[in-house]
């Protein structure tokens, strides 16, 4: 498992306390909830038969006719 260091301003930081203290949620709880969206959020942009990491993709042959 990784740990992730996140700077946010103060208000920031108050809004996620109030929202933890609200929904009984931890923060580690809150972040991991929004990051699992975002991972539902980029499934649905990509292609099928799309590689997700440009470093995967391989490189594209130019026509020259």
């Amino acid at each position: 498992m990784k740990r992730l260091e996140v700077r946010i301003s103060d208000e920031e930081a108050q809004i996620l306390e109030q929202y933890c203290l609200q929904s009984e949620k931890t923060k580690t709880d809150v972040i991991r909830s929004y990051i699992r969206q975002l991972k539902r959020k980029v499934r649905k942009r990509c292609d099928p038969g799309e590689v997700s990491s440009p470093k995967e993709r391989a490189p594209r042959e130019v026509s020259n006719s």
